[in-house]
């Protein structure tokens, strides 16, 4: 845990309460921290900073923010075709440590149909996993939108040039695109089987660019997190 996340509504002008059982074992007895003491910590739609603690209780701490950073974020929006549910799992906690703030997953031609109804795409577990990427980010500070429909086409996606798909039958890299750092992304990635030829030429037909990650065969979970870290490094070049 990089940061503590508080989700709470404040019970006073910046003040907190936390009452989860894993994060305030996580404060007492894992970082020792005592009344007087700061750490960092995350508040939920509001931003990162600082926080002082006011008080310790048996089922509760009461904090203080001392500071808060809301940055703008750039806006990422994950698709993935679906896939086994570990891999989904990594998938969505990871991935909102690096920055995705939409994450989208359909059935694509080689997705198996009950990865779809896993337990792991449900609302309440997709916000569980999320928040604890949350707790290792640096600036995020704010749970991704999730979809989870039966097709491509029925995602709600942006008007945006930045459409990219992760593809084996091209050898441009990502770092040679253009991309517009003000605008949407939006990353295109198959299922552990990939791409159909049918799904890659109709993908292409719509405007996403296939881009080309590594000689290496890659995990799709490895694929994501390598993608979004060139991202990452294209912001931040520019």
């Amino acid at each position: 845990m990089n940061r503590v996340l508080i989700n709470s509504s404040s019970i006073k002008e910046n003040l907190y309460s936390i009452s989860d059982t894993r994060v305030r074992e996580h404060i007492v007895n894992h970082l020792k921290l005592k009344i007087g003491d700061t750490f960092k910590a995350t508040l939920l739609e509001k931003g990162t900073g600082l926080a002082i603690i006011k008080e310790i209780k048996e089922t509760e701490i009461t904090v203080e923010m001392k500071t808060l950073d809301s940055p703008e974020l750039p806006e990422i929006h994950l698709c993935v075709a679906t896939s086994r549910p570990p891999t989904l799992k990594k998938i969505i906690e990871h991935g909102t440590s690096l920055g995705v703030t939409h994450f989208h997953f359909f059935k694509g031609e080689l997705s198996d149909k009950s990865y779809s109804m896993s337990k792991v795409l449900e609302p309440t577990s997709m916000a569980s996993l999320a928040s604890l990427g949350l707790e290792q980010g640096a600036k995020n500070y704010k749970l991704p939108q999730f979809e989870n429909l039966d097709s491509f086409d029925k995602l709600s996606l942006p008007e945006t040039s930045n459409c990219f798909i992760l593809s084996l039958e091209d050898r441009k890299l990502l770092s040679e695109q253009r991309i517009d750092i003000n605008a949407p992304v939006i990353l295109l990635i198959g299922s552990e089987r990939g791409w159909t030829k049918k799904e890659e030429n109709t993908f292409r037909e719509r405007g996403f660019i296939p881009v080309f990650l590594s000689e290496h065969v890659l995990r799709t979970e490895i694929a994501t997190f390598s993608a979004l870290s060139q991202l990452e490094m294209i912001r931040l070049a520019r």
